[in-house]
């Protein structure tokens, strides 16, 4: 399995981005900040219309991360969304190499290397142990993942652990703190991290112990 790092996505990885704000947004991949990007120059889009009054359910739209001759393509490449809508970016292929994603419109933008509200960054753990995360831009929160190996002795037990999967763990992050700041899961599962607000985090292991420039500044 991947390493957790929200800046570089693999397979078992997701990001997630919600839109509450109408207007066109570009963005790529591997691409911290695209300031210089000009609209013309852009590959994928997504255009947020106005939210409908009478949509009692914000939607989630899902696009697929692809390498094809030494580069990422989105599938779809462009997006139709309401304000309010969410898009989760997420690769099916092992061998895509990792990916940060990045992107703006003209008033915001949203980041996987630097999220700030209303993102999701999720990660399946496939090995035992313990996982102390951080932020790589060094303003963040931090927390621990503890992954067990569940009992499987007994078919009841295999059973349990197969609901269990079912079910993912969330972690909601605001500001500098994750609450739960601590979590227990088994192998196979997975945690959503939800920023609810952020200065531009990442989620990574401390073990990891890479730092990048901000690409909020």
């Amino acid at each position: 399995m991947n390493t957790l790092d929200s800046r570089f996505c693999r397979d078992g990885d997701s990001f997630g981005q919600k839109f509450s704000q109408p207007g066109k947004y570009i963005y790529d991949f591997n691409l911290p900040g695209l300031d210089q990007l000009n609209k013309e120059g852009a590959r994928f889009s997504i255009n947020v219309s106005g939210a409908d009054k009478d949509k009692k359910e914000s939607k989630q739209h899902f696009v697929t991360v692809r390498y094809r001759e030494k580069h990422f393509e989105a599938d779809p490449p462009q997006l139709e969304i309401a304000a309010g809508d969410f898009v989760m970016w997420s690769s099916d292929d092992a061998g895509t190499p990792g990916f940060s994603i990045s992107g703006h419109s003209d008033k915001n933008r949203f980041s996987s290397a630097a999220m700030e509200q209303e993102a999701v960054y999720t990660h399946a753990f496939g090995l035992p142990g313990e996982i102390e995360w951080g932020d790589a831009n060094g303003k963040g929160a931090s927390g621990k993942v503890i992954v067990r190996m569940p009992p499987t002795k007994s078919e009841k037990e295999m059973d349990a652990f197969k609901e269990v999967l079912k079910k993912g763990t969330v972690v909601v992050i605001g500001a500098d703190k994750a609450s739960p700041a601590q979590v227990e899961i088994y192998v196979g599962q997975t945690v959503f991290f939800a920023v609810e607000k952020a200065a531009g985090i990442t989620i990574t292991d401390r073990r990891l112990n890479v730092d990048i420039s901000d690409p909020a500044k």
